[in-house]
């Protein structure tokens, strides 16, 4: 069994921000006014942890655990990473 919880987040700065996955390593790029839908999958192989969100000046961190599934979906459509971020 596995258990989900759904957050938004609104990009509310006049810039970009970059929202990085962590241990992953994947970063999205949020734009001004972009508002993101975060799904945190929790599976049976998780280990006893907490989803972390720190936020920057111009990122927002999620770090996460073993056994967690997260997916990011804007407008209906899931979000991929982007591989253009150096």
């Amino acid at each position: 069994m596995s258990l989900s919880q759904r957050f938004s987040y609104t990009n509310e700065t006049n810039e970009p921000v970059r929202l990085l996955l962590e241990p992953w390593a994947e970063q999205y790029v949020i734009q001004h006014g972009q508002k993101v839908d975060v799904l945190v999958t929790i599976t049976e192989e998780a280990s006893d942890g907490v989803i972390e969100f720190v936020q920057e000046s111009d990122m927002l961190i999620i770090y996460a655990y073993t056994g967690t599934v997260i997916s990011l979906s804007t407008n209906g459509k899931e979000l991929p990473p982007d591989t253009q971020i150096g």
